[in-house]
C-alpha cells in the first residue's frame, strides 16, 4: 500500500507541478499579449499627437503668415499717413514764411 501511495503522491505532485506550469504560461501570454495591446495603444496615440502637433504647426504658420502681411499693410498706411502729414506741415511752414 505504501507503494501505491508514494506512486499516488508522485502523480499528484506531477499534475500540481503541470497545473502550475500552465497557470504560469497563461499569466505570461496574458501579459504579453497586454504588453502587445499597451504598445499598440501608445503608439497610436503617438500617432495622434504627431498628427495633432503638424495641424496646429501649420495653422501657425498660416497665421504668422497673415499677420507679417497685416504688419506689412500697418507700415505701408503708417508710412502714408507720416509722408502726407509731412507734407502738410511743409505747406504749413512755406505758408508762414
Amino acid at each position: 500500500m505504501s507503494k501505491e501511495l508514494a506512486q499516488a503522491l508522485g502523480e499528484a505532485r506531477k499534475e500540481s507541478s503541470e497545473n502550475l506550469a500552465q497557470q504560469f504560461r497563461l499569466i505570461f501570454e496574458n501579459q504579453r499579449a497586454g504588453s502587445k495591446e499597451q504598445n499598440e495603444s501608445l503608439r497610436a496615440f503617438g500617432e495622434v499627437v504627431r498628427s495633432t502637433m503638424q495641424d496646429l504647426n501649420a495653422l501657425q504658420r498660416e497665421k504668422f503668415g497673415q499677420l507679417t502681411l497685416r504688419q506689412d499693410e500697418l507700415v505701408k498706411n503708417t508710412e502714408m499717413r507720416l509722408e502726407k502729414n509731412s507734407g502738410n506741415c511743409r505747406r504749413k511752414a512755406s505758408k508762414n514764411t
